[in-house]
């Protein structure tokens, strides 16, 4: 079970798993969720904030909603939900933020933590999604070339680690496991 924290209390170590749709970031936090992290989406988030407006959750809605929210709300906002969200934990995955000023605001708040790139070949990522979520290539593309998507290749020059998940699972978990060590060791 992990480690609590007063109600108040930042993480005292957090890695951010950030990559393209598909790239393996999902799968990436459930792994490290053995190693003892709780796990926190951006995406889940988003989708109960639309859940409780009764919007429809479509790629297009959460985008967009995501947007406005950051446009009305302002990045301190939504990285303030992220952090609510970990504050009673020790440690913590957060999976799947896109703008970079929301990973910088996090970031400055927690004592330990890592910014790991997930990255996959286009090839490999559109595979899954096609798997996975029964996508197609063109709402694939469509999806990539949206700005919350685009916010993605901005922040892998802000990252502390790349690692590659290019489609064997244990190669990948050796890889997390490798990069994530010297944070819980250090």
């Amino acid at each position: 079970m992990p480690e609590q924290l007063s109600e108040k209390a930042n993480p005292r170590c957090a890695v951010f798993l950030i990559g393209l749709p598909g790239s393996g970031k999902s799968t990436g936090a459930a792994f490290l969720e053995e190693l003892g992290f709780v796990q926190i989406s951006a995406g889940d988030t988003i989708r109960a904030l639309c859940q409780k407006e009764g919007i429809a959750l479509t790629r297009e809605n959460l985008s967009n909603y995501g947007q406005r929210l950051l446009k009305e709300q302002g990045y301190e906002y939504f990285a303030g939900l992220l952090l609510d969200k970990a504050n009673k934990f020790e440690r913590v995955v957060f999976e799947g933020i896109r703008p970079p000023e929301v990973l910088l605001w996090l970031k400055a708040r927690i004592a330990k933590s890592l910014i790991i790139f997930v990255e996959a070949t286009e090839q490999e990522r559109l595979s899954r999604l096609l798997l996975a979520r029964g996508e197609d290539e063109p709402s694939y593309r469509k999806a990539m070339a949206a700005p919350m998507e685009q916010d993605i290749l901005k922040i892998k020059s802000l990252v502390d680690e790349t690692v590659q998940n290019e489609g064997d699972v244990n190669k990948f978990y050796a890889n997390l496991k490798r990069a994530v060590l010297p944070l819980l060791t250090g």
